[in-house]
């Protein structure tokens, strides 16, 4: 959220929690459409996510990475977790809330216990 308010396109989205569905896939788009306002297109790298979504009969397009290699969250949590500089590959507003809630000790203690 941090990071869509500093861009000033806070207001174009629509945060939605969908509850797990602990595996039950056949509940999962269903699920997602009753916790969600009306919506004609799903958009998703998810395989079973755009496979469920197209057997429902909704269109689904994939999003494109930009610099994956670089901005994949999975590396930049290793980067946190080993001390290595982090805070330029997200935007200043996020590295603001990372600190805030104290988010590198997190990561450092799901690292520990061995929680990726």
């Amino acid at each position: 959220a941090a990071a869509l308010k500093a861009e000033g396109l806070w207001s174009r989205v629509i945060p939605v929690g969908v509850p797990d569905t602990n595996g039950v896939h056949s509940l999962w788009v269903q699920l997602v459409i009753s916790c969600s306002p009306r919506f004609s297109r799903v958009y998703t790298n998810d395989p079973l996510t755009s496979l469920l979504f197209r057997e429902a009969g909704y269109p689904v397009s994939a999003i494109p990475f930009f610099k994956r290699e670089v901005y994949e969250g999975t590396r930049i949590r290793e980067l946190m977790a080993m001390g290595e500089e982090w805070e330029k590959l997200v935007p200043p507003s996020v590295v603001r809330v990372i600190r805030e809630i104290g988010g590198v000790d997190r990561i450092k203690r799901l690292k520990r216990i061995g929680k990726n």
